[in-house]
């Protein structure tokens, strides 16, 4: 589990930095890292299913430290994500005349 953490951490730093053979063991700053490259480590790792923060970066600079401290993301989409829509809401759009909407002041002169 921790070797497939590396390998996706091992991308995640050659695509950043820039230069593929990064170590396992060399640290994120040592290899040319900054703090926005670090911002981007936490995106990529995000969008490869790999949740760490960027304090985290900071504090474990290593390909080997991420992948141990990295917690897996379940990035299905899923329909508790959405938020509920009570009956009463559903009514209350429904009754909403949408004709009675208010023309701003200051907008009414015809453009030619």
């Amino acid at each position: 589990m921790t070797e497939d953490r590396e390998r996706v951490f091992t991308g995640v730093f050659a695509a950043v930095l820039g230069k593929p053979g990064v170590g396992a063991h060399e640290g994120f700053f040592d290899a040319g890292g900054d703090s926005v490259l670090a911002l981007q480590v936490v995106a990529r790792a995000h969008e490869a299913g790999l949740a760490i923060t960027v304090r985290d970066v900071f504090e474990h600079q290593t390909i080997a430290l991420l992948a141990a401290r990295a917690v897996p993301v379940d990035l299905t989409p899923t329909a508790a994500a959405l938020p509920e829509v009570t009956d009463d809401q559903l009514a209350e759009f429904a009754d909403e005349d949408e004709g009675d909407v208010p023309v701003p002041t200051g907008w009414e002169r015809e453009i030619r």
